[in-house]
């Protein structure tokens, strides 16, 4: 009697990945594909590339072994039909991006924060912040409804989040909640550059916004994350924000020309961003977002309980 590896048994695999965008995001996105131990025996091929460019979408292309790079988004979703489309392209393609991803019936999307900016940026529209605050949520609900309704999948791309210490920082709450504690008291996170070299990152009608819209973002994913498991692990419902503060500042540009040389100064966005949020049980959560690390990036996130002090690095 013979017997089937499982190798085998299973019809072999292939997923068609797509990556928009050619900057730091896609290099990364490309790179970390080849990074993955465990495939299981699915084949994972870099089908095909688009940028601003097709220069640069061609030597993409050439560098990441990427079959084929394309004129445009929609050009290369009709040509490709991708398993998984990676968006890491200028943050003002986000929203139509994966609209037309969603659309063409890509089953899974993987999207780089933040997931739209303000849509009258494109518009060369002037308003204030409340009025932008509802755009934005307004048009960031109907790329939800597009995807949900595509039957697509959305996976957010959010460091922390995903990371091995979040998911086993969850799995001690869950024991410390069944013993009474299990109560995360103030966190304190950080993302911190030497600035961008995306030629878009100084133009906030292309990339939404700075260092705190582009950087403080990744450490307050977690933050809320895990008031909400902590919430609905005790209580079966999330500890939702009652209060945020917020500062964002443009600190090179109003230094001497020497204290840039290291740095790229910054003349339309802010280059340091703060935020502070005050949850439903009086607890806190402050992140900071930056491009003023003369040592390169930083990703950290400490968090102090009841019962212990976790700090997570990336």
């Amino acid at each position: 009697m013979t017997t089937e590896s499982p190798q085998e048994m299973t019809a072999p695999t292939t997923l068609n990945v797509t990556i928009n965008g050619t900057g730091f995001a896609g290099d990364y996105t490309a790179r970390t594909y080849g990074m993955i131990p465990h495939r299981n025996g699915v084949d994972i091929r870099l089908a095909g590339v688009t940028s601003g460019r097709m220069e640069n979408a061609e030597r993409f292309a050439d560098s990441h072994g990427v079959a084929t790079a394309y004129a445009s988004h929609e050009e290369m979703l009709q040509a490709v039909q991708p398993t998984i489309d990676n968006i890491a392209c200028a943050n003002a393609a986000h929203g139509p991006y994966t609209i037309e991803a969603a659309r063409a019936g890509v089953p899974v999307i993987v999207l780089e924060k933040p997931p739209v900016v303000w849509p009258g940026y494109t518009e060369d529209r002037t308003a204030d912040a409340a009025t932008r605050k509802r755009e934005s949520m307004d048009y960031l609900a109907e790329v939800l409804d597009e995807v949900a309704g595509s039957g697509s999948r959305l996976l957010y791309a959010e460091d922390f989040v995903y990371v091995d210490g979040m998911k086993g920082l969850v799995e001690v709450l869950i024991e410390a909640i069944a013993t009474g504690q299990g109560r995360v008291l103030w966190q304190q996170g950080v993302c911190a550059h030497q600035g961008s070299h995306a030629p878009a990152y100084d133009t906030p009608a292309l990339s939404g916004g700075g260092a705190l819209f582009n950087k403080a973002c990744h450490p307050l994913g977690p933050c809320l994350y895990l008031k909400q498991a902590e919430g609905i692990i005790r209580d079966g419902h999330p500890i939702r924000p009652v209060s945020v503060n917020a500062v964002a500042l443009q600190v090179l540009k109003h230094q001497p020309e020497a204290s840039g040389r290291h740095f790229r100064v910054l003349q339309n966005v802010d280059d340091f961003g703060r935020i502070t949020v005050v949850f439903d049980d009086h607890t806190v959560a402050e992140v900071v977002g930056s491009d003023l690390s003369v040592s390169g990036i930083r990703n950290e996130l400490r968090v102090i309980t009841d019962f212990a002090q976790y700090d997570m690095r990336i």
